[in-house]
């Protein structure tokens, strides 16, 4: 197909080379000059020629007057079906590639904002080339006239020999390193972005609601080093063949695990970008560097995409579990959603789509110990029964059946060190999350992300003393308490600062009594005991005295825990032992009747 006049723009961009893998490597300075050039070139032959049609005609070879890495078009209308490739002088061609093509602008600044008023249409995602100075194009259904390329050289391919030579002899920065539960992360700065590219200062949202994962459809063929490159290629792709503001995407990985920053304006904020139309403001837009339609993902890159994305949403106090879902814009998705979930699009690419379920279950579950962590009991949603869940490093992990299983919330409260404490602190048959600090208590009336609902001071919570919760006056609310080491119980019936309306001792937290409480008598009102190895000794009053019932289940080392498992309005017993469950019907001796994992 005729072409027309082929323009040919060549930008040549700022890139810092970084290999962030390991503490001994460092960061490689930029080369320091931006080049651009326009170029024409002759246009194929519009008639097929000797029954060949159009698409298989030879395609004219395009010589770039400089080295490049990354090329992609701007076509005119109606054009979805463009193929290219690369070479260098005297080497052979590369495999044709099929680039995607943004007809709709979903890859892109929300409609309603500026920059989508000033984004340019029907661009293509960019291929990088690694190192080329020419290549060939076809283009399918478009009508004669203009096509740009646009080709950008972002490692310095340029540059003179001496000016390369001596950039490589600066000395070099070390990377950013990781902290607790965060990745690390290549900064702006470290990977050389040129921020008089950006057009105006970034939009930032209340908060982060919901996660867009994209691939960038540029190739998978790059080297560990090539990373950098090309998140400044495609930076300024974004910002030039886009007409975007800044890079699109929030946040990128390449196919070596290594995280870069995306968009400025800061990885721990709500930064608007324009990754996915209509869906930017409240989103966290991260995209794996490769075309992931063609090959899957590589593990590296899986595990630091699930990191990061963990990280955040933990960051924002999103819930984590892998079932939840958020609306907008008449549409019902997954929080961690694929690109093509909420536009018409292939993104992130079949192989990395089809892996979503997984990587939502290891977001999920990435805090989760395997053995280990608090064991807590509810009624999370409100359905009469009491069920599993497991507080570790400042989540909750929270599970609607006595089964085997992944949580159905996962939720971020407090922060590591802090005590969980659980309980319908409104009476309105729903548990909710807590958490005790010190002597500060702060309670949250819903297993969902946000502030404290309550918070005030009770008691001091000494190393060795218990947080503990019941419906000590039988009200239709639970209070608090608190039990000392030498078996002093201190309860109060409102969920305020003051003093303890109850007062006894019973046990000996310090001789290894675990104090627990349930409504042994049937009666409505929480009462107290203590578990003693095996034993369980447990009173129909909340006053000093001897046990009224003493019964045996379980055995030395496993937590006690207490819950309505079957919904018949009666608290029973039951054991933790490493992640197994092992659940008794009633408060009696015997086996369990319910055994699951969690």
């Amino acid at each position: 197909m005729l072409l027309g006049r082929l323009t040919v723009l060549l930008v040549a961009s700022l890139v810092l080379t970084v290999v962030p893998v390991s503490p001994g490597m460092a960061l490689e300075p930029a080369p320091p000059e931006v080049r651009a050039t326009e170029q024409e070139v002759v246009p194929a032959a519009d008639d097929p020629v000797g029954g060949v049609t159009a698409t298989e005609a030879p395609a004219p070879v395009v010589e770039a007057e400089h080295p490049f890495n990354m090329i992609g078009f701007t076509l005119p209308d109606g054009v979805e079906d463009v193929m290219v490739r690369t070479a260098v002088t005297g080497e052979p061609w590369s495999e044709w590639t099929r680039l995607e093509v943004d007809v709709e602008g979903l890859d892109g600044p929300d409609p309603d904002s500026e920059e989508a008023r000033q984004a340019t249409k029907n661009v293509t995602a960019p291929l990088w080339a690694g190192e080329a100075d020419r290549f060939q194009v076809r283009v399918d259904g478009a009508a004669p006239g203009e096509v740009t390329a646009t080709i950008v050289d972002a490692t310095g391919l340029s540059e003179p020999i001496t000016k390369r030579i001596a950039r490589h002899l600066l000395p070099r920065q070390a990377p950013a390193q990781a902290s607790v539960g965060r990745p690390g992360i290549v900064t702006r700065e470290e990977w050389g972005a040129d921020e008089s590219w950006v057009k105006r200062s970034p939009r930032i949202a209340s908060t982060v609601d919901h996660v867009v994962v994209h691939h960038t459809a540029t190739g998978n063929d790059y080297s560990r080093e090539d990373g950098p490159a090309l998140v400044r290629a495609i930076y300024k792709w974004h910002t030039q063949a886009n007409g975007w503001n800044d890079i699109g995407y929030n946040m990128l990985v390449d196919r070596y695990g290594v995280v870069y920053e995306g968009r400025a304006g800061g990885v721990d904020r709500a930064v608007v970008g324009a990754h996915a139309a209509g869906f930017n403001t409240g989103s966290f837009g991260i995209s794996v560097i490769g075309n992931f339609e063609e090959a899957d993902i590589p593990s590296a890159a899986y595990g630091s995409l699930a990191q990061s994305i963990g990280w955040k949403m933990r960051l924002h106090g999103m819930n984590l579990s892998p079932s939840r879902t958020f609306t907008k814009n008449n549409e019902v998705v997954n929080t961690i959603s694929g690109h093509r979930d909420v536009g018409y699009t292939a993104c992130p690419g079949r192989y990395l789509y089809q892996r979503l379920d997984a990587l939502r279950v290891q977001v999920a579950t990435a805090g989760m110990p395997g053995t280990g962590g608090t064991p807590v009991v509810g009624d999370w949603d409100g359905d009469g029964v009491d069920t599993p869940g497991i507080y570790a490093e400042g989540t909750f992990y929270l599970r609607n059946s006595n089964t085997a299983g992944y949580p159905e919330f996962v939720v971020p409260f407090g922060k590591q060190g802090d005590r969980p404490i659980v309980g319908d602190w409104n009476g309105n048959g729903v548990t909710g999350i807590g958490v005790v600090r010190g002597g500060t208590w702060m309670l949250r009336d819903t297993v969902t992300p946000g502030p404290p609902n309550r918070e005030f001071v009770f008691g001091r919570v000494l190393s060795g003393d218990r947080p503990i919760v019941g419906d000590w006056n039988k009200d239709g609310t639970d209070g608090i308490g608190i039990v000392r080491s030498g078996g002093e119980w201190h309860l109060r019936h409102r969920l305020t600062a003051g003093y303890a309306d109850l007062i006894f001792v019973y046990g000996r937290v310090a001789g290894g009594d675990f104090p627990m409480t349930g409504d042994w008598s049937g009666n409505g009102r929480t009462t107290v005991g203590i578990v003693r190895g095996p034993d369980w000794m447990l009173k129909n009053g909340n006053a000093a005295g001897d046990a009224d019932r003493v019964i045996r289940f379980g055995r030395d080392g496993d937590v006690p825990v207490v819950g309505d498992w079957n919904g018949d309005g009666r608290q029973a017993i039951g054991v933790v032992r490493g992640r197994t469950w092992y659940l008794n019907d009633g408060i009696t001796d015997g086996y369990a009747e319910t055994t699951f994992s969690f």
